[in-house]
């Protein structure tokens, strides 16, 4: 198991993905989980529960879901990190596919945490 002491809290893995043409592209829409000030999640300990979606770290390392600098890829040879950003062309055609994932993990979730859960 992956020690996530590891972490640098930069939040980049926890932006919606897509793969297009076989690569990983991060898109422009965070997690609905994710805190974009603190770059933390508010549900971490119980983010594979609440949110179907969350990869584990060795999934996420699979998948290349991880930028090339996190601590749990840096220095693998042979990973393929994603591409940051998408095109116009792709943010419209792949928009309504990412919303509705996120639909998905709000539904999930069932009502909003009270403000005082982690």
């Amino acid at each position: 198991m992956a020690d996530p002491n590891l972490c640098e809290r930069c939040g980049r893995c926890c932006y919606a993905k897509l793969v297009i043409n076989g690569r990983v592209v991060y898109t422009p829409y965070p997690c609905p989980y994710l805190d974009e000030d603190t770059r933390l999640c508010t549900i971490y300990e119980r983010r594979h529960e609440v949110n179907p979606h969350c990869l584990t770290v060795e999934m996420g390392t699979r998948l290349g879901a991880f930028p090339a600098d996190c601590p749990y890829v840096r220095g693998l040879p042979d990973y393929v990190a994603p591409r940051v950003g998408m095109t116009v062309e792709e943010i419209e055609a792949y928009s309504e596919t990412i919303l509705e994932a996120q639909d998905e993990v709000r539904d999930a979730a069932g009502p909003a945490l009270p403000d005082d859960e982690p």
